[in-house]
């Protein structure tokens, strides 16, 4: 008959480590989940002033565009601001959805817990069959 493994025989002896390790994954997860949650409001945030800022720009070129059609003349000092009025906005919008991204990657320390605990139960398994 083959013998328990080791990790079974721990999770039988001292059933309240096992449930400590569970506990600890799942406050891992959940700390890891609500800064995955929080990176991605704060990226879809910068996504949608930058649309707004280029839907701006884009109402306000299309206004420049109808006053310079409609009018016959520019007013004196007045042909730089249906430029730079527009303008405005579009580096805004640019500039919001360019913005870099400096996040870790979503759950790297849960994945790295995980690849720990696997190592740790590769070493058990080596280490019960040699027992």
């Amino acid at each position: 008959m083959r013998p328990w493994h080791p990790l079974w025989r721990l999770a039988l002896q001292q059933p309240d480590l096992v449930v400590e390790h569970a506990a600890a994954y799942a406050a891992l997860a959940a700390d890891d989940g609500a800064a995955a949650l929080s990176t991605l409001g704060r990226r879809l945030a910068w996504q949608l002033a930058g649309g707004l800022c280029l839907a701006v720009a884009a109402t306000l070129a299309g206004v420049s565009v109808l006053l310079w059609a409609a009018l016959p003349a520019w007013p004196a000092g007045w042909p730089w601001a249906a430029v730079i009025v527009p303008l405005l906005p579009l580096v805004g919008g640019v500039l919001a959805l360019n913005r870099p991204n400096h996040a870790s990657p979503a759950f790297a320390r849960l994945r790295a817990q995980t690849g720990l605990d696997r190592a740790t139960l590769r070493e058990f398994r080596i280490d019960g069959e040699r027992s």
